[in-house]
């Protein structure tokens, strides 16, 4: 803060701390090398320093041995060790080592899944307000069909500002599926997520806001949430965003929205919409050329509403350019043909 940083100097005088058996100069060091920020990892040192901090009891080194246990980046996973070195931090109410322990048990990936002792030590994490523990307590409720308590559990991860959580419970009051509906808690949960960043509620407020199905209409609004959900590479905000430009009265052009969808991702539905824009000359010269082909990609791409306006483009080409009757069946192979290759 005051002067220029020198990691050599601190680690200097962090070792001569941890000579004298200071104990946090132990920890801080065993970070050091065990994070990699400032200088090489070295993860023989790492082990070495929590090793020498955890002789003192210290949870934070213990769970720090487990974590390089568990994570196998430096050295050979060792699931047994993990287990043992998490067990010891738990067992001194370190929250990190519950969550971590209730995570092993949860996700079974390297041992057999043991739900009742997730739930056990998520419990032990979730009553000091971890709010990854809460989470996933809702998570393991709600697989178990316990709705109540799932949303017991996302209610107390969310007031942590779990943004997940604030996302289901949104999810959950604006289905209105397994519990009342309720669109304004909807909007507040799905408000406050989409300020913690998730790019899921953007898209849920931009839908909301572009309907007038439970409150007003509000395309400022939606656009808003659309744009910030497409600038963190949203496929449908950004898809959406294409769809109002296309309806409404805006000057911006909604075809660089589709086509940025169909480029980076073969949206058969972007298809379908630049498709339509081509066949009807919508803010755009009409193209039947370019209408037809896109139909044709979005209908083999399984979107069926496209066949309808395909029919419609190919007639429409037919009719404009006085093809024969006996030359439709030409025409729809041409584009086949094009398709296939």
């Amino acid at each position: 803060k005051y002067i220029q940083p020198d990691i050599y100097k601190a680690i200097y005088y962090f070792s001569l701390a941890a000579n004298n058996n200071y104990s946090e100069a132990l920890i801080i060091l065993g970070v050091i090398y065990y994070e990699g920020k400032y200088i090489q990892p070295d993860i023989n040192k790492a082990i070495y320093y929590f090793s020498l901090a955890a002789e003192y009891n210290y949870p934070e080194a213990i769970n720090n041995l487990g974590a390089i246990y568990y994570e196998g980046k430096y050295i050979q996973r060792d699931i047994n060790k993990a287990i043992y070195y998490f067990s010891l931090a738990a067992n001194q109410n370190d929250t990190e080592a519950q969550l971590n322990l209730g995570t092993i048990y949860y996700e079974g990936k390297y041992i057999q899944p043991d739900i009742n002792k997730a739930i056990y030590y998520f419990l032990l994490a979730a009553k000091k307000n971890e709010s990854k523990a809460q989470f996933n307590l809702g998570l393991i409720y709600e697989e178990g069909e316990d709705i109540n308590n799932a949303i017991y559990y996302y209610s107390l991860a969310a007031y942590n500002n779990h943004r997940e959580a604030q996302f289901i419970l949104g999810m959950f009051y604006y289905d209105g599926i397994q519990i009342e509906q309720n669109i304004n808690k909807a909007i507040r949960y799905f408000s406050l997520s989409a300020r913690n960043g998730c790019i899921e509620s953007h898209f849920a407020l931009g839908v909301i806001y572009s309907q007038s199905i439970y409150v007003k209409r509000d395309l400022e609004e939606a656009i808003h949430h659309y744009n910030l959900g497409s600038n963190n590479y949203d496929i449908c905000s950004k898809h959406n965003l294409g769809i109002i430009y296309k309806y409404y009265e805006y000057k911006k052009n909604p075809i660089e929205y589709f086509e940025e969808v169909i480029n980076k991702y073969e949206d058969q539905v972007s298809m379908y919409n630049l498709g339509h824009i081509y066949f009807y000359g919508e803010k755009v010269n009409m193209n039947l050329d370019k209408s037809i082909e896109l139909l044709i990609k979005s209908s083999i791409k399984g979107f069926n509403v496209a066949k309808n306006v395909l029919t419609l483009a190919i007639i429409k080409k037919i009719s404009i350019t006085k093809i024969t009757k006996e030359s439709i069946e030409e025409e729809i192979k041409k584009y086949n043909n094009d398709n296939d290759d």
